[in-house]
């Protein structure tokens, strides 16, 4: 029994720290915003959009509109808006579900090609009942097709709004999780430690078995933190020789992310684990000045007959 408490001390010690960390690690949105700037994120995706309208068909006129529509500093305040707004919901600071809106683009569209949205839901779904009209097509390209008429006929008739609950509900629960876990976690690491004083008769024993539930989960959140850099390394080296562009674009921007929080970590992990080692060490020393003097059992009062 004293045994498995003292397991459930070392194994939980770390854990409590690592929630903690994304409890009250130091906010990332300057920093990933930050990033975004310095990896030329705004503007590659600006290019990007540009090229939508290259084809052999393309509308010279609606091309330009794309072009002075979403420049790099368009994208940024888009980008930046959605990123606070996201923060504060999934930290639960706010109540509003993020969105990112386009509506603007819709305005501007219907000003200058008021005839655009129209004809592409149109021409979306004469594209569909073709594609379901022709039997000699692959099943797989004609499910893209239909998939992909379907797209478009939405963006015809939206508000050019993207709910982002969706995408983002699940680190809003994650979070919401962590904060019932941490303080529960951090109560038992009190109850093992005054079980396992309880579970002893003498104060020698307790020291020695708390001491060495202290020392060990210290120890372990030492090998914790150094672990983490070959972890690092490992996903930088997944990120350089992966071939895929998107990966190529936002790997470095992800990586620092996950550098921040490693940091942190290491932070919180390294200063907790001196304080338990030492504590613990003080308990081993504090057996050499205490004999075996029976400890007093603590037992439940018993109430007084009346």
């Amino acid at each position: 029994m004293k045994f498995f408490i003292a397991l459930l001390f070392i194994l939980s010690f770390p854990f409590v720290i690592f929630l903690s960390t994304i409890l009250y690690a130091p906010d990332v949105t300057p920093l990933l915003k930050s990033d975004l700037e310095q990896n030329h994120a705004y503007t590659q995706l600006s290019n990007t959009l540009g090229k939508l309208n290259s084809g052999e068909n393309s509308s010279p006129a609606l091309n330009e509109f794309i072009q002075n529509t979403f420049t790099p500093d368009y994208i940024q305040k888009k980008v930046e808006t959605t990123i606070d707004s996201s923060s504060k919901w999934i930290i639960g600071k706010s109540s509003t579900p993020p969105v990112i809106s386009f509506t603007d683009v819709r305005d501007k569209l219907n000003e200058q090609y008021p005839q655009l949205l129209p004809t592409l839901e149109n021409a979306s779904q004469e594209m569909a009942q073709q594609t379901q009209q022709q039997n000699g097509l692959p099943d797989q390209q004609t499910q893209q097709t239909i998939k992909s008429a379907e797209m478009i006929s939405y963006l015809a008739k939206s508000n050019f709004t993207i709910p982002l609950s969706t995408y983002l509900g699940g680190l809003k629960e994650f979070y919401t999780a962590t904060r019932i876990l941490q303080p529960i976690t951090a109560l038992l690491l009190i109850v093992c430690l005054i079980l396992l004083g309880i579970q002893n008769n003498t104060w020698s024993a307790r020291l020695r078995w708390i001491g060495s539930a202290l020392l060990l989960g210290g120890l372990l959140g030492f090998v914790l933190t150094y672990s983490n850099i070959e972890v690092i390394k490992f996903l930088s080296a997944f990120a350089t020789k992966n071939s895929n562009h998107i990966i190529h674009l936002i790997s470095p921007i992800l990586l620092q992310i996950i550098k921040h929080f490693v940091t942190v970590y290491d932070n919180y992990q390294k200063t907790a684990s001196w304080i338990v080692v030492i504590a613990g060490t003080g308990c081993f020393v504090g057996t050499f000045f205490i004999k075996n003097v029976r400890a007093p059992a603590i037992m439940p009062k018993r109430l007084k007959k009346k």
